[in-house]
């Protein structure tokens, strides 16, 4: 499925991630988590919610783009359409990688997901995923920078759609939280400030509603990065078992051991002859005396 920059970035899901457009808020003045704003109740409990919800707003509004921008990376590398349907794009790349079958050369595109030993949860100290192309045969160097660009691109997508799955979950932590925090209005603020108490029921109801719309917008960039990744898994490649492939680091990296160093020219010293060392023969003196 192509990326459509409209349906994310238009009124339903732009920064402000205003929902007042698509009647999911009432009209009138909106609140300012509705505006996409930064709402501070003045309760630490409340703020901390209130701070970690704008910015997944932030996150959320740039995630679209950086989906668009990834698809474009590598349709730009393969010369293909950056709105063309995922599996058409993935054939586009089989379509390059099979010009380099006649030399000898097959590729296999692959995801790796390095196990996460630290606590569950803990996703700052999470390892990202990462392309990985293994190749067989001679490289030349512009096949290098082709299989090279390939292979950021698969990174770049695995980690937006890791990147994706994460926020869904931090999303749902902040729903929880938000349904919590509904319930504690009134103990945390003063019972005869009555205007507060609604601006903080508002911000947080706009919330669980903007919380909606984030989530739906991550589980589909999840799936169109998540698609993407494996019809180029599954289709762009040429391996047909047929070679032995390594990391395509690894490949040029034996190139390398095993091209020929240039030789040195080497500086030639001119020998001394016997005669040089002598002392250069000088003319004898005309005699002074009277020859008749």
């Amino acid at each position: 499925m192509p990326v459509n920059r409209r349906g994310f970035t238009g009124i339903c899901f732009a920064l402000a991630l205003s929902a007042a457009g698509c009647g999911l808020i009432p009209s009138g003045e909106p609140s300012s988590v509705a505006q996409g704003k930064h709402y501070a109740s003045g309760n630490a409990r409340f703020d901390d919610f209130f701070l970690s919800l704008h910015r997944m707003q932030v996150e959320m509004a740039r995630a679209p783009e950086e989906l668009a921008e990834a698809r474009a990376e590598l349709a730009n590398t393969v010369l293909a359409e950056p709105e063309a349907p995922s599996k058409r794009l993935a054939e586009k790349v089989h379509g390059e990688l099979q010009k380099l079958v006649p030399r000898g050369i097959r590729v296999k595109i692959e995801v790796q997901v390095p196990e996460h030993s630290a606590r569950e949860g803990d996703e700052a100290k999470a390892p990202e995923p990462a392309g990985l192309v293994r190749t067989s045969g001679r490289l030349r160097e512009s096949d290098r920078r082709l299989l090279a660009r390939l292979q950021a691109s698969t990174t770049r997508l695995a980690r937006l759609a890791a990147k994706a799955r994460q926020a869904r979950e931090r999303l749902n932590a902040l729903r929880l939280l938000a349904l919590q925090l509904e319930g504690q209005v009134d103990e945390a603020f003063d019972l005869g400030n009555l205007e507060k108490r609604r601006e903080v029921r508002e911000n947080l109801d706009d919330g669980i509603k903007v919380i909606a719309l984030m989530t739906d917008r991550a589980k589909d960039l999840e799936q169109q990065s998540g698609d993407l990744l494996d019809a180029l898994v599954s289709t762009a490649g040429t391996d047909d078992g047929s070679a032995s492939l390594v990391p395509l680091e690894d490949a040029a990296r034996a190139e390398t051991r095993e091209r020929p160093a240039k030789a040195r020219p080497r500086r030639t010293r001119r020998r001394a002859r016997d005669d040089d060392a002598s002392e250069p023969s000088r003319p004898e003196p005309k005699s002074t005396e009277f020859e008749p």
